[in-house]
């Protein structure tokens, strides 16, 4: 082989090395959904966008030792190559919270230690750097909010006047930068206690500690509203369409809260505790938005807002559980009976499929969407549905990322062997 040809095939072995390595993306978001044994995970990069993402054996897994060690709610940043138009996982990495030089940090339990001072007041002050809707979701009781765009445009008049305050700056952790800014930044205007509880609200819900939810919250975004307290004091005045779940009877109603385990829900009582103790029995039933309102009644009427008399209702109203394309199995009935509007799609594994299905729907398991989605009619509206409403979900934002006009069952089916089912 002479000099030329081999400087071509060099040449060329460079260009496909440069075009493998540019092909690489690089997408950071919040962990929404995963199907282990499916590998497969769906990552929330935008308030509406979401990536549904592959991993196979080469993935490299960087802060986790496996693909087991994933959580939901976390920020990861991914590393990925497109393959036959689906994203796949080249390495996965869980984000370390940045801390600048000079900072110290305060833990979990130094936040609850001081947060639970029995002085009378909080040996610090705990201030919230996230957006104010976020404080708003779900915040660190007892924290402020001021979030890092107002700090950086100045401080004076923002942070108290004693420059020996003790500031405790945190924000969602997880690779969250603005805490660390905005001690930085305090830092440099002259005080001189100022710390980050790296964890932030994710680690602090993760040990089993509650969030708080706003005013501002409850009024603007309907979220489901869950009073515990006797039916008593709720006909005296509770909080528009709450629902009245008395705490001695709430695993009784665990079965009529929304079927979508991403609809907040907050809870009030007539003592926090009482609502904390609430708000993780429903956490374990795997809902992963709830919060507490603490103060309760009393709360919302210091926030000049109107408490409803009489009797209050045992079910959630409709429109806290709405969520995107999701689907009731009421309305999953009438999409049934709408052939010539409606194409259903059942996403559920081949050995599903052989248990039982639908005669007109397509049949196509999760996995296979990237290489099957032109079978879909997309001068219909696609329905979809499987075994879990999570994979239904996940299927749902990828068909969505590629404009159909589709909704996804919020429940299940169960197929007999006569042919009938049953939507739960």
């Amino acid at each position: 082989m002479n000099r030329f040809m081999v400087k071509i095939m060099l040449s060329a072995a460079v260009l496909l090395t440069l075009a493998g390595t540019a092909s690489a993306e690089t997408v950071k978001g919040r962990l929404k959904a995963i199907a282990g044994e499916l590998k497969l995970f769906s990552l929330a990069t935008g308030e509406e966008k979401v990536l549904v993402i592959s991993w196979n054996d080469k993935t490299a897994w960087k802060g986790l030792n496996n693909s087991d060690e994933l959580k939901l709610d976390e920020i990861l940043s991914v590393d990925f190559r497109l393959s036959n138009d689906f994203p796949v996982a080249i390495s996965v990495a869980r984000i370390k919270t940045p801390l600048p030089a000079g900072i110290k940090v305060t833990s979990l339990e130094q936040v609850a230690e001081g947060l639970s001072d029995k002085e009378g007041s909080s040996s610090f002050t705990l201030v919230d750097t996230r957006a104010v809707e976020l404080y708003d979701a779900g915040h660190i009781p007892g924290a402020v909010s001021l979030a890092l765009s107002r700090l950086e445009k100045r401080t004076s008049g923002l942070l108290p006047e004693k420059k020996d305050t003790r500031l405790v700056f945190y924000d969602e952790g997880q690779g969250g930068d603005s805490a660390g800014k905005a001690a930085e930044l305090a830092a440099k205007a002259g005080y001189t206690e100022s710390a980050v509880y790296r964890g932030g609200a994710a680690e602090w819900a993760d040990s089993g500690k509650q969030l708080a939810s706003s005013t501002a919250f409850i009024r603007k975004k309907r979220p489901a509203v869950i009073d515990i307290r006797s039916r008593e004091q709720a006909a005296l005045g509770h909080i528009e369409k709450a629902a009245n779940y008395p705490l001695p009877e709430l695993k009784d109603y665990l079965g009529s809260l929304p079927m979508n385990k991403l609809t907040p829900i907050v809870i009030y009582g007539a003592a926090d505790q009482e609502a904390a103790t609430a708000a993780e029995t429903i956490r374990t039933r795997g809902y992963r938005r709830v919060t507490i309102y603490p103060g309760g009644a009393s709360s919302w009427e210091k926030n000049a807002e109107v408490l409803e008399r009489g009797p209050a209702g045992e079910e959630i109203s409709l429109k806290a559980a709405n969520h995107g394309g999701a689907m009731s199995p009421n309305d999953f009935e009438l999409a049934l009976a709408s052939p010539v509007m409606v194409e259903i799609v059942d996403v559920r594994p081949v050995a599903d499929h052989k248990k039982g299905g639908f005669p007109h729907a397509k049949q196509i398991p999760l996995p296979d969407l990237p290489k099957r989605a032109g079978e879909l009619n997309r001068d219909k509206i696609q329905v979809l549905f499987a075994a879990d409403p999570m994979l239904a979900e996940m299927a749902y934002d990828y068909l969505k990322s590629k404009g159909f006009k589709l909704n996804f069952l919020i429940g299940s089916v169960e197929f007999q062997n006569d042919g009938k089912y049953i939507v739960k």
